[in-house]
């Protein structure tokens, strides 16, 4: 549909349109320009989703998905190749432009007059600035937004958590994308829990994230290499021509022996396990994750992006259907009545109902029944979890960092594995006798048939262990029953502590017997290790509850925990007089 009115014209129609029933828009739409406008235009079919338009009242762009990208422009009578084009400036690697005379300097070209219309009418903010970031001894970095186009105002946080193969080379990152600030759920041990919920990112605010840490990560990594090659110009006596000709030379070994990155280190994984519940906020979590996986966008893998829940059900089943994003589940307890406490969400969704959903939504695949069976008679439980799942051993504590993309490290070792093994059977079968042959070629197909139902398609099942609260052997006892039939990886994570918390760490070995437990029981378990904590950037430390006008209320131990967990009593006191005082000033 071709519309000759001007972009502020169109969009101020476009907006009402949302509010106001057809025929007023039609008549408005006639008053605009009789003469030039033939037919009024359709009401855009994302105009009411909260938090689309700026204070100016344009509408925000990094809000919308391809597709609605593609809708706006045409609704505003510009060619559908202008989506697309718009899209790369925004989105396309290196290019993550902020307005479109930015796109000048790159690529991406705009007619004055289109980037006029899109001035006018739309804007490319993210709806966040970038105002600090914090480098841990790690290597984990810490980056601190300020808020501002949205309903929620304040800072949040994204954390970018460095990962190296074994031998340490490779380095990528892995990004801890926040979805609200502060929190609702109000798990007990969680320090951004402690904020209550302050207000829901945008679609744009969630997105923007990846997009800045890319652009702080290029910018960091450029600065590291100049000072690097300046260093090893200096040590080495060399000319600066000589440091400039090495510089540009693609990565390759410089004539001091020295070599540097062709690129900045990438973000290959990305996790929705920063501040806020993401399931809380369906509505903007899920065009982002279109946007972050758009091939011609972001560009991430659907398998390298993994959305956390404590476990709003009917929200879980919406992700599971969508197949937009791979789910972690936080469990954190074997029994409702300690799963209540910590995690109050449990309250409204039981274990019951929640592993009753996982068990449906996640079947074990009928191969890894028998073997598990198997293992259970035999006792090789251990030999099950690390053909299952390949990064089950100890190293994979530390290649699993801080972060839940260990499970999608896992899979990749584990398709490299069932393909490498299928490739050493044929090698054999060439040269051993026809008997033979035909036996390994039976092997090989039975290898096949196991691999094509063994794929990454699990949930990864979040456990943080609290001292003498979650990680007794009872409780790991508990977590194979539970999980018995659901096709997981679990994720052990050690608990990292904060000012006020009524939370100690479980001992080493109490964590290591835990973790065997489970893998001799037949489940592919690693071990989280604590990555920037020293700079509050770990699991569970986010945010700042000074923000809040009022803090989450404590929650009362359960009557068996009140003598043996460490300050409990007190605890239990803390709760019942912070009742007391919201209660009189709600009086």
């Amino acid at each position: 549909m071709q519309l000759h009115t001007s972009s502020s014209r169109l969009r101020t129609q476009v907006k009402a349109s949302s509010t106001r029933p057809a025929a007023s828009v039609a008549a408005a739409a006639a008053a605009v320009d009789c003469a030039a406008l033939e037919v009024p235009a359709l009401p855009l079919s994302f105009a009411d989703r909260p938090g689309i338009w700026d204070a100016d009242g344009k509408l925000m762009l990094k809000n919308l998905t391809f597709e609605e990208v593609q809708e706006w422009c045409e609704a505003a009578g510009h060619d559908a190749k202008r989506a697309g084009q718009l899209w790369r400036a925004m989105y396309g690697d290196k290019s993550w432009v902020r307005s479109l005379n930015e796109a000048d300097s790159t690529a991406h070209r705009f007619a004055a007059s289109f980037k006029a219309a899109v001035a006018a009418a739309g804007s490319l903010s993210g709806g966040l600035t970038l105002q600090s970031v914090n480098t841990a001894r790690d290597g984990t970095h810490k980056l601190v937004f300020a808020l501002h186009g949205g309903p929620a105002g304040g800072n949040v946080e994204t954390v970018l958590i460095p990962m190296t193969n074994r031998d340490g080379s490779q380095l990528r990152y892995t990004a801890c994308l926040s979805s609200q600030v502060g929190c609702a759920m109000n798990c007990q041990f969680c320090y951004t829990g402690r904020m209550g919920l302050l207000g829901n990112l945008t679609t744009a605010q969630m997105v923007e994230q990846l997009v800045e840490a890319r652009r702080w990560l290029r910018h960091y990594t450029q600065q590291q290499q100049q000072q690097q090659q300046s260093e090893e110009a200096q040590l080495h006596g060399a000319s600066s021509s000589s440091s400039s000709s090495s510089s540009s030379s693609g990565g390759k070994k410089s004539r001091s022996g020295s070599s540097w990155p062709e690129a900045p280190p990438r973000i290959n994984n990305i996790v929705f396990m920063g501040m806020g519940e993401p399931l809380h906020n369906m509505e903007a979590l899920m065009p982002a994750l279109d946007i972050i996986c758009h091939p011609q966008g972001l560009a991430l893998s659907k398998s390298k992006v993994i959305v956390s829940t404590v476990g709003l059900v009917p929200q879980l089943r919406q992700l599971r259907a969508s197949g937009k994003a791979k789910l972690a589940v936080s469990l954190h307890a074997t029994t409702d009545e300690v799963r209540s406490w910590i995690v109050p969400t449990n309250r409204k969704y039981p274990l019951e109902e929640l592993i009753g959903a996982l068990r449906e939504l996640y079947p074990l695949p009928e191969s890894q029944t028998k073997r598990n069976s198997s293992s259970s008679s035999s006792g090789g439980g251990e030999a099950v979890s690390s053909e299952a799942g390949g990064s089950s051993s100890s190293s994979s504590s530390s290649e699993a960092g801080s972060s839940s993309s260990s499970c999608s490290e896992a899979v990749s070792s584990e398709a490299g594995s069932s393909t490498g093994n299928a490739g050493s059977s044929s090698s054999e079968a060439g040269s051993s006798s026809g008997e033979a042959v035909q036996q390994q070629q039976q092997r090989q197909q039975q290898r096949q048939q196991q691999s094509s139902t063994r794929s990454d398609d699990f949930v990864v099942i979040e456990y943080v262990l609290l001292k003498d609260v979650n990680d007794t052997e009872d409780d790991a006892r508990r977590l194979l029953v539970l999980l018995s039939d659901v096709y997981c990886m679990v994720n052990l994570i050690v608990f990292n502590p904060h000012e006020g918390t009524r939370f100690q760490r479980s001992d080493d070995e109490q964590v290591t017997r835990f973790r065997q437990i489970l893998m001799q029981g037949g489940k592919v378990c690693t071990l989280r290790m604590s990555k920037g904590d020293d700079e509050m950037a770990a699991c569970g430390q986010l945010g700042n509850p000074e923000l809040a006008p009022r803090p989450a209320p404590l929650l009362r131990p359960p009557q068996q925990l009140r003598e043996s967990l460490p300050g409990a009593a007190a605890a239990a006191e803390a709760a019942e007089l912070q009742r007391q005082q919201l209660g009189a000033r709600q009086r």
